[in-house]
């Protein structure tokens, strides 16, 4: 039964080498691992020509120009000829077995897709690692609802039946951010998932993640809320009020995201374009022309999440 994986890269010579081999360290015995080198400028290509596979696995490097993450993975579904296929980011790592334990997940539930948790890793003088579960853990038939209210999943935690994408769904390559959560919400619509209560993924944060561009991102989320909601009308349907409240949430973020820029009256713009009043701190970001109200709400946030985890830890270890 081959799983083909496909990575998109671009210009992660630094870190693609890690990547690989943490497939190449899976125990499912029959891998098909596509690079797909985006228009890298550096020396990826040398560093993917350098690895030696085990038995039982392929590695395949494609070149294209550059396009896009959406249009790397798309060109990677061309070339795939495994039976299941998953994606991973080329700065990102699996945990041991994770393509064993999601495809015996596949067979046993007949599902046509599973996904599962996934951690957080932090590196630098500390390496700090956090656990996530995502939306509609342990209950896949709510999936599509919950990760439309909040994206809170991961495509590279996941495993496709191939013939999802036997079809016209595809990543929509007019999107450079948020195109892999557009594309896990139409799978979640349109096909029967599963859930895997193994956490398989391992995400990096550093300075080159384009989630950090917060802008970008929820843009990106409100583009594709509207397109889905155009696309399927019945799930649209199904949604009812609560499809114009996920839209006012997502202006609101973009005001916030704007605000921590400093552009204000793009900020101001956001929410009369969606007919919003802003609410408390936004008004007073608003008016003030400052973005602390914002810093201090950041503040208090992290102040109490570190005094929760620095509280349970005293309780597992009195």
């Amino acid at each position: 039964m081959l799983i083909s994986v496909i990575i998109p890269t671009y210009n992660r010579a630094d870190r693609i080498a890690d990547t690989i081999h943490s497939v190449l360290a899976q125990t499912h015995p029959d891998i098909e691992i596509i690079v797909v080198d985006d228009g890298s400028t550096d020396n990826t290509r040398e560093v993917v020509d350098a690895i030696s596979c085990r038995r039982g696995a392929v590695l395949v490097y494609a070149s294209k120009p550059n396009g896009g993450c959406a249009s790397a993975r798309n060109h990677g579904l061309t070339l795939a000829a495994g039976r299941y296929i998953a994606f991973l980011d080329s700065d990102d790592r699996w945990r041991p077995k994770s393509l064993e334990r999601l495809a015996e997940c596949l067979e046993q539930t007949g599902a046509d897709f599973v996904y599962s948790p996934y951690d957080f890793v932090w590196t630098g003088r500390r390496v700090r690692e956090i656990s996530n579960r995502p939306v509609a853990a342990d209950n896949p038939e709510r999936l599509a609802e919950a990760h439309f209210m909040d994206t809170n999943a991961h495509i590279c935690a996941a495993l496709f039946h191939r013939h999802i994408f036997q079809g016209s769904l595809r990543f929509d390559e007019t999107m450079s951010h948020n195109e892999d959560s557009d594309c896990f919400q139409r799978i979640a619509i349109e096909y029967k998932g599963a859930y895997l209560n193994v956490p398989t993924l391992r995400v990096f944060q550093h300075a080159g993640n384009k989630s950090r561009n917060r802008v970008a991102i929820y843009r990106a989320l409100i583009a594709s809320t509207r397109n889905i909601l155009a696309h399927y009308p019945i799930f649209c349907e199904r949604m009812g009020p609560r499809a114009d409240g996920r839209l006012r949430q997502l202006h609101a973020f973009l005001a916030e995201a704007l605000i921590r820029e400093k552009r204000f009256g793009d900020a101001a713009e956001t929410l009369k374009s969606n007919s919003q009043s802003p609410g408390f701190p936004i008004s007073w970001c608003l008016a003030a022309r400052t973005g602390w109200p914002l810093f201090l709400q950041d503040l208090v946030v992290s102040i109490k999440r570190r005094l929760t985890r620095i509280l349970s830890h005293g309780k597992r270890h009195p």
